[in-house]
């Protein structure tokens, strides 16, 4: 392919994933094996910050012509679970597994027009996995696959009703009641408007457009139709056409439909599907395009291994006011005696042409109306020993093998055609109306035909066009008046609020019930590392049992991580009650500041809803609302500075007005005190201060934390509340945290250091307050450090607490924080350094 044409595609895929700094790495071109077809995929392996995922893209067309052919089948991530194996059934076979226990998806190769090998895609993949694994051992918070949240399908807005929609599930009572009690009364307010609809099939040998006018051909009514279906076989019969499948629509032949339609209506092009020969287009009205809600198009190859587009069908769906409609153009096996091959092409074509769309995915068979135009290429049986005039029409269509394969209902079951009273309409000596004449002297058929199957259509014409002689077969038309069902709106209106009526008292009777004795559940005062509990009571006092359960909402939980409800299923006999209880299990240094914004503010705001759903019933909504304290803990370095009172003498509003001021620079003091009151009261104990900070953080949990907590947030004078260890602690808590890190900005800076003198410099940067609380650290660590306190122990702590903050996995401690704190503090410079800046700079 010219290099060009390949990067346009390339950037047309670019588009439509809507890249910004993901990278792609790898494209592989495929067809994704399925229970009922084949459809073309393009695999794409994008990289963005060090994870991987491959993009199953759909494609309307191959190579993609417009950003629109292109459509988000499936995302991979390429993960610890994911493999790509390509030695599943043969060497043309491979297989993509996501998990142990999900399903396997198969995908077949196909030549590419991205000049990329299986082998090179597999081996770029791998690369990709093995990148993972070996960033995951280095740092497990870096594996984060969040980026593709923007391309997943919004599930919210589709699993309400989707599997009930596409069948693989059953519709629940009320609504199955509804759609039935609805459809009961739907000659209440459906009436029938008449559309007059033009079909039209021609087989143009691979000839091109031609270049006199089409309207002998289509526009052979009075009045304008209000539709038309134009049928194309053998556009292009080129090898290189057939073996890249070729699915672009030619402009040129739509160009020249739009001139031949009839001359007194407007209209436009509705959609247009091609595979390689077969080119079907639908043309409407301008002014009724409005009344068309719905329209998609399908294919289905039935070449070579049913695989190539030489034979096979496509097919457009749509839906005009309240009628689904589908026209199908197919190209079925050539020659006398492969008639059961032609059979097999029309239930091929039945099975594999699938319309995708947001709720279900639709059959040919799933319309109301079908309209099947083509060149079907059912020949007339010669009866040996008789000879039969060509011109007897009634003597050759008893001989026709289509009528003779539909009356044995071996294929087009149910479906009809008009009245055959014109010639034959194939093989003609192109140029001429006269049939074969060369060698083979093929006998005349029928090939091209027009059949429909459905209620309210009544045919008008049936006729070929022998003026046209462009090709060895005439060009065919039908002409239809056709009932389309269209809905009254004040006529339904009435019959929906009749219905919903119905069905409300239906479902009141016929659904189980449980009553809550409350829906609002209050905690009040919610305060920093507090576990508080409510109970409220469910109850069954209708006759039907209920089974009950909380929905899972966002990330697979019924509730916020910092609430647990008990229990979160049950059943409820008639007459029986339960206490759920919903506890608030604290807030801690690692989920504060993800609490602080649903908080902000103040004042009693709703922490979350859940949602107590009733099986076969209706969800229940119950809100918990609470008020949050203010402490310290959580608040920036700089922000503590900037007050002049104890923290709780502030409500989170003013704190809120205080973040956002202007003054940023007025800070009241040096460093916060509640750091400064925490490392004076360790201090003062410095010749007992060995191993009072502890990598496992053993007092995280102690019960006088609350003590602590209260004694800085209200500058107490009065003594310590608690010990030198859980001084600690509550100093780590303290400096872990805000939402940034003390070091912040600079951290990633720190870690990429060696030189003390760099060091210093990004110190000297920081905000004043979080500059004298890292060298007041530094300057009791190294103090207590001469007290026999391990100093690589120390800078682990510190380090992960200092240069991460909450951002750090649990668990999980980062070697490099400790290499930076050890530089600093080891450095024979570091005391100097630290009393020569540790002043106020504003």
């Amino acid at each position: 392919m010219d290099p060009s044409i390949e990067n346009d595609h390339l950037e047309k895929i670019r588009r439509r994933l809507r890249l910004r700094n993901e990278q792609i790495l790898s494209i592989f071109e495929s067809y994704q094996k399925t229970s009922n077809e084949n459809p073309n995929r393009l695999l794409v392996l994008v990289e963005s910050n060090g994870t991987f995922a491959v993009f199953s893209l759909a494609l309307l067309q191959l190579p993609p012509h417009y950003e629109s052919d292109i459509s988000i089948d499936a995302i991979y991530c390429v993960n610890s679970f994911f493999s790509i194996n390509a030695e599943v059934k043969n060497s043309m076979t491979f297989e993509i597994v996501t998990l142990s226990d999900s399903p396997t998806f198969h995908y077949y190769p196909i030549p590419s027009i991205f000049k990329t090998d299986f082998d090179s895609f597999h081996r770029q993949v791998i690369s990709a996995q093995e990148a993972f694994k070996s960033r995951q051992e280095l740092d497990a918070a870096s594996n984060s696959f969040s980026w593709l949240n923007e391309y997943k399908v919004d599930k919210d807005f589709i699993a309400i009703d989707v599997k009930a929609a596409n069948g693989t599930r059953p519709l629940s009572k009320g609504v199955s009641k509804f759609q039935e009690e609805l459809k009961k009364r739907e000659q209440e307010y459906i009436t029938y408007s008449d559309y007059t609809f033009y079909c039209g099939t021609w087989n143009v040998n691979g000839k091109g457009c031609t270049e006199h006018s089409l309207r002998s051909w289509l526009a052979k009514t009075t009045s304008p139709p209000d539709f038309y279906a134009i049928a194309l076989q053998e556009v292009d019969l080129s090898a290189k056409a057939i073996a890249m499948n070729d699915s672009k629509i030619d402009q040129t032949w739509i160009r020249k439909f739009l001139d031949g339609l009839h001359s007194e209506a407007a209209y436009e092009e509705l959609v247009s599907v091609r595979l390689v020969g077969m080119m079907l287009s639908i043309f409407v009205k301008q002014d009724i395009r409005q009344h068309v809600t719905r329209y998609t198009v399908s294919s289905a190859a039935t070449g070579v291994f049913n695989v190539m587009g030489n034979k096979g069908g496509v097919a457009v769906s749509l839906t005009l006011n309240m009628t689904d409609i589908c026209f199908v153009c197919s190209h079925l096996a050539a020659h006398m005696d492969q008639i059961e091959r032609r059979n097999l092409d029309y239930a091929e074509i039945m099975k594999r042409c699938t319309f995708d769309e947001v709720f279900r995915k639709r059959t040919i068979k799933d319309h109301d109306q079908i309209f099947w135009l083509g060149d079907l290429n059912y020949r007339i049986n010669e009866i040996p020993g008789q000879i039969v005039d060509r011109r007897d029409i009634a003597g050759l269509l008893k001989n026709d093998q289509l009528l003779q394969e539909m009356r044995k209902r071996n294929v087009f079951n149910d479906f009809e055609e008009g009245p055959i009273t014109f010639n034959p309409t194939y093989k003609y000596d192109p140029g001429t109306d006269q049939y074969d004449s060369s060698e083979k002297m093929r006998a005349p058929a029928w090939c091209d035909r027009i059949l429909r199957k459905g209620d309210r259509i009544q045919l008008i014409l049936y006729d070929n066009v022998m003026e046209i002689r462009q090709s060895d077969h005439k060009p065919v038309y039908a002409v239809f008046s056709v009932g389309i069902k269209t809905k009254d709106d004040k006529k339904y209106k009435r019959v929906h609020e009749d219905v919903l009526k119905t069905v409300d008292k239906y479902e009141n009777d016929n659904q189980p019930q449980i009553s809550v004795e409350k829906t609002e559940i209050d905690f009040n005062e919610i305060r920093f590392n507090e576990r508080l509990t409510r109970d409220f009571t469910i109850a069954n006092s209708h006759h039907l049992s209920a089974n009950f359960s909380f929905k899972e909402k966002e990330e697979q939980q019924i509730c916020k991580k910092w609430f647990k409800v008990e229990p979160t299923t049950g059943t409820l006999l008639t007459g029986d009650s339960l206490i759920i209880r919903i506890t608030f299990k604290g807030l801690d240094s690692r989920n504060i500041g993800e609490f602080l914004k649903i908080v902000k503010g103040g004042g009693s705001v709703p922490l979350d809803i859940l949602v107590l759903h009733v099986q076969d019933g209706r969800d229940i909504f119950i809100t918990i609302n609470g008020e949050y304290i203010p402490s310290c803990f959580g608040f920036d370095m700089d922000l503590l500075c900037r007050t002049d009172r104890p923290i709780a003498e502030y409500s989170l509003e003013q704190l809120d007005e205080l973040e956002k001021s202007s003054a940023k620079c007025d800070f009241k003091v040096t460093m916060p005190r509640e750091i400064f009151f925490l490392i004076d009261y360790l201090s003062a104990s410095v010749e007992s201060m060995k191993d009072v900070f502890f990598l496992d953080r053993k007092h995280s949990k102690h019960h006088s934390l609350n003590l602590v907590r209260d004694w800085l947030d209200s500058w107490s004078r009065q003594d310590f509340p608690s010990n030198k260890q859980v001084a600690a602690e509550a100093l780590l808590m303290l400096l872990e945290s805000p939402n940034q890190p003390l070091l912040h900005p600079f951290e990633e800076l720190f870690l990429s250091t060696e030189s003390f003198e760099v060091i210093s410099s990004y110190v000297l940067k920081l905000s004043p307050p979080k500059r004298n609380v890292f060298l007041h650290l530094c300057m009791f660590l190294k103090e207590i450090e001469s007290k026999g306190n391990n100093i690589n122990e120390l800078a682990m702590i510190f380090g992960n607490v200092i240069v991460k903050g909450r951002r750090q996995v649990p668990g999980y401690r980062d070697g490099r924080c400790q290499l930076f704190m050890l530089r600093f503090l080891l450095n024979k410079d570091v005391a100097s350094f630290a009393v020569e800046n540790v002043q106020m700079e504003c």
